[in-house]
């Protein structure tokens, strides 16, 4: 059991860095100059990892707790699905939502 804990962990970290990834692609999108799109998605991930680092990293300070932590984690990768669906990337989307639920449901029921 204990691979597949990890495996979950690695998982965990994954969809989190698509999170980020999916705020570069809908700035990417954007049908502006190259240089614009890049500044749009990078201006627009770091407002999200700024939000997770504060409120729900392992080893942030103030870290959410219970129904807080996990309203807050619905609402965080949510936001990236709906910007992979913006960007115009609805399997993508679906399979962060889907992988999203998945792994967090193991991470609930094994303590993660």
């Amino acid at each position: 059991m204990a691979p597949l804990k990890a495996f979950n962990l690695l998982v965990l970290l994954v969809i989190e860095l698509a999170v980020l990834g999916a705020a570069v692609a809908f700035g990417w999108h954007l049908h502006a100059p190259v240089a614009a799109r890049l500044a749009v998605g990078v201006l627009l991930a770091l407002p999200f990892a700024l939000a997770w680092g504060l409120a729900a990293a392992p080893r942030a300070k103030n870290r959410l707790t219970g129904l807080r932590l996990a309203g807050f984690e619905v609402l965080w990768f949510a936001a990236g699905a709906a910007l992979l669906l913006a960007a115009g990337h609805p399997g993508w989307a679906a399979a962060l939502g889907m992988v999203t639920l998945g792994s967090k449901s193991l991470a609930l029921a094994w303590g993660q």
